[in-house]
This record gives structure tokens, sequence and C-alpha cells, in this order.
């Protein structure tokens, strides 16, 4: 539109919102919000649209922590997953016949028990020969092996000569536990089992450490055997770890060689 038209316009109706209009697109601003030109520079625009009010970036929530093999990954983070608190063995000294062998149950005590740690072993001389489960590495007087945690791994010990040695056997953290070896050439039964520290009543949840022991203390492959007759009552592991589960009765059993001992636990 002309400013001479506009002007002639004055007079009439329209006359008004033609000069607003015209002064609008001089100064690039339209009603509906759009600038008047590809090139005009950004305005504000006049109208019932309503504003953009710019706000940070939302915060990325914390990761949670995954499971990758051995470890626990936060974020960029790998921490160690399994912690060991202990292991143990039913017996500190054990007497086997040169040639033979004897099964030592080795038990990782830690957390996620559904995984498993690698264990170490070293003796300290070639007068036994060891045997481990899910073996990692093997050598003459040392090696390694995967053993489930909170379950029973069985080390296979063999007299090779004469003498004593020592098996210690660790995992990483620092827990770890000694076994004294004696290969002797003659085998001594074992005459009595004796249950010297029992627990024969229980509370529903309750965990108790049994001990027995065997005579004479000469006799050779001596390893006490633990079994409950009713593991939904109560289940008791290699190294007399009794744990209570159901309310009832069942008889809890130490065996070495031939000889047993028993009694009766009630769980109430």
């Amino acid at each position: 539109m002309s400013p001479y038209r506009a002007i002639a316009m004055m007079g009439s109706p329209h006359g008004a919102a033609c000069l607003i209009s015209l002064a609008l697109m001089v100064a690039g601003i339209t009603l509906g919000g759009s600038p008047a030109t590809a090139n005009s520079p950004a305005l504000p625009s006049i109208g019932p649209t309503s504003p953009t009010i710019a706000t940070p970036a939302d915060a990325a929530p914390a990761p949670a922590p995954t499971r990758t093999g051995g470890g626990v990954t936060v974020g960029d983070d790998t921490r160690p997953a399994v912690v060991v608190d202990a292991i143990t063995t039913p017996v500190r000294t054990i007497r086997v016949v040169k040639g033979r062998s004897v099964s030592l149950p080795v038990i990782v005590r830690g957390t996620f028990p559904t995984d498993s740690e690698v264990v170490t072993w070293r003796t300290s001389n070639d007068h036994v020969a060891i045997t481990p489960p899910s073996p990692i590495m093997v050598g003459p007087t040392d090696g390694s092996f995967r053993a489930k945690l909170n379950s029973s791994a069985v080390v296979r010990i063999k007299g090779s000569a004469l003498g004593t040695s020592t098996l210690k056997l660790a995992a990483p953290g620092g827990a770890g536990v000694s076994v004294k070896v004696r290969v002797v050439t003659t085998a001594v039964k074992v005459k009595e089992v004796t249950i010297a520290k029992k627990e024969t009543k229980l509370a529903l949840g309750a965990v108790a450490v049994l001990g027995a022991t065997v005579s004479p203390g000469t006799a050779t492959g001596a390893i006490i055997r633990w079994t409950s007759s009713k593991p939904k009552i109560a289940t008791i592991d290699a190294d007399g770890q009794l744990v209570a589960h159901a309310v009832g009765r069942t008889v809890v059993t130490a065996q070495a060689g031939s000889k047993k001992a028993r009694f009766t636990l009630t769980v109430a």
C-alpha cells in the first residue's frame, strides 16, 4: 500500500487499521509473529503466542549398578563384586598314606553366593600332589582354581613322599587358611567319632557351628563328613555350620571312616 493511498483512507472506517499495518511493516513486525522479510532480525512477536522459556537440559539419572563378570559397574567405575570373608576347612592337620589320596572340603565364604572366586594354593614342598576342582593353573607346588562361594569345593591331596608339607589356600583380599599334611607309611583306622559341640534345639532361622573329634589322633584320612537327614528342616555344610530352615526334627550325623556319631536336632 502506498503512503498516498493510506492518507486518503484515513477518513474511511478502515483507515486507522491500515495505518497501523503500514507502521508495523516498516518496523519489520507482523501481527502474526513472523518477520516481514527473510532478512529481518529476530524480534519479539505480537500476538497470542506463548513465550519460549529456555531451560537447562535435564540431568541424566544416576546409572543403576550392573554386574559384569567378576565386578559391579556403576557408570564408568568398575569395582570388585566379590568380598571373601574367610576360607574354611574341617581340619587343620591331616595324615595321609604315601601313594593314597584324601578329599579335603574347602568353603570360600563371601558375598554374592551365586558367584565364584579364584583361590590360589601353594605347598611348602613336593611331598604332596594337589588336584583342585575347576583348575585354572596347576603346577608342582602351586596353582589356582575357581570355587563357588559358600559351597564346598573338594581338593584332592595325594601323598607323594614321606614327610610334612603345608598347604596354603588364599583368596583376593587376604582371606586364607593353612592345612598341615603329614605323609606316612601306614594307615590307621578311625575308632571313634565324638561330637564335641552340638546344639539339640535351634530357633527357626538360627545358625550354629558344630565340632567333632576323632580318635586316635593318628588316624589317616580322618576328615569329618556332616549330613542332615532332612535338609528341608536344617542343613549343615562341610565345616559344621548348621542352619535351621523349617520347624521340625532332623538327625545330624558326623562321620569319619566307618565310624559315626549323631544326634537329633529340633527346630522350633
